[in-house]
């Protein structure tokens, strides 16, 4: 399984799990990869969580968005909610 979420996240899965990854370019002075000639600006992956159950990665991702939420009141969230959840629907209408 090979799953992309926005240029943001690939999910795979082992016999166990199903893996998010965070995607990350390896950049110039990169201090978590090694940077040299060759990977520089490739893609590394790096994983952010191991779930079971399918829908609970999806929770995850979720959450991960509405920590992201610039809102300054619960009118505001809950307007984001909304927005993160239909976003979630779309995605798995994708797939």
């Amino acid at each position: 399984m090979n799953i992309r979420i926005e240029d943001k996240w690939l999910i795979t899965s082992d016999k166990l799990n199903y893996i998010l990854n965070e995607i990350k370019i390896i950049g110039v002075n990169d201090s978590f990869f090694k940077p040299n000639e060759e990977n520089i600006g490739k893609e590394k992956y790096i994983p952010i969580g191991y779930f079971v159950e399918f829908d609970k990665l999806i929770e995850f991702i979720s959450n991960l968005k509405i920590k992201e939420s610039t809102a300054n009141n619960l009118s505001e969230l809950m307007k984001d909610i909304k927005t993160i959840n239909k976003w979630v629907q779309e995605q798995l209408k994708s797939y």
